[in-house]
């Protein structure tokens, strides 16, 4: 899972998991890296953005068969 912070046009991502739960917060054990966003995620991204007017916010994702899948 991951977040999606996108403050003017800009977007960054953290892969956040756990070996213990599905619940991968880092304030509860979980581990947080850097994750780079590929095309189909980017234009997820863009397309949430382009519903909503948000000047910085959070997109979270999880995987489902490898592929992102928009949680909330």
């Amino acid at each position: 899972m991951y977040a999606v912070n996108a403050s003017q046009g800009a977007f960054k991502a953290v892969l956040r998991t756990s070996k213990e739960s599905f619940k991968s917060n880092y304030s509860l054990g979980g581990s947080a890296r850097e994750y780079n966003l590929n095309n189909y995620e980017i234009a997820m991204v863009k397309q949430i953005l382009n519903k909503f007017q948000i000047d910085y916010g959070g997109i979270d994702f999880t995987f489902h068969n490898g592929k992102a899948v928009f949680n909330e």
